[in-house]
């Protein structure tokens, strides 16, 4: 998995094709616990700033047949960082960014809600799948958040964060 970890984040840097950036995002989010600490951290400096990131992919992503229809730029983008960062915080809990920091719960709430208005659901947004004996309220993406918790808390679930 490391081997093709590193030939898709060589890709992605050297070249602008959307499947490159997909694909990345697919291997951290679902094999990020067998990357290496090198991997993690090559990662965490390419997905850093999100903006640039995604502005070259943008244009090619909404021409590409199969994508278009799958997700969006924004979506894999926001995906990948939050799977690094997630993977970056459980192995170096210590470490803050030294940016402005998205925190990992924001970046979680944002893909859970742009997957449930786009109308996918995977286990780490689907509250039946992260509840199977029956949901007690919305579950967030890798935390234990329910609806009344949100609530008693005052936390703006709205996705947009440029008001």
């Amino acid at each position: 998995m490391g081997a093709l970890f590193d030939q898709e984040l060589a890709a992605a840097a050297s070249r602008v094709d959307p499947r490159d950036l997909f694909d990345l995002a697919f291997l951290m989010e679902r094999y990020g616990t067998v990357l290496s600490d090198t991997q993690i951290r090559r990662a965490d400096d390419f997905t850093e700033d999100l903006n640039r990131l995604e502005r070259p992919y943008k244009n090619r992503f909404e021409r590409d047949d199969v994508l278009r229809n799958l997700s969006s730029v924004d979506e894999v983008v926001l995906q990948s960082r939050y799977a690094i960062t997630d993977q970056r915080d459980l192995r170096w809990p210590h470490l803050q960014e030294q940016r402005v920091p998205i925190p990992t719960g924001v970046l979680g709430r944002i893909l859970a809600i742009q997957r449930r208005a786009r109308g996918q659901s995977d286990q780490r947004t689907d509250p039946d799948l992260r509840n199977p004996g029956g949901c007690q309220g919305f579950r967030l993406p890798g935390r234990n958040a329910s609806r009344n918790h949100v609530r008693e808390r005052g936390i703006d679930l709205d996705w947009s964060i440029s008001r």
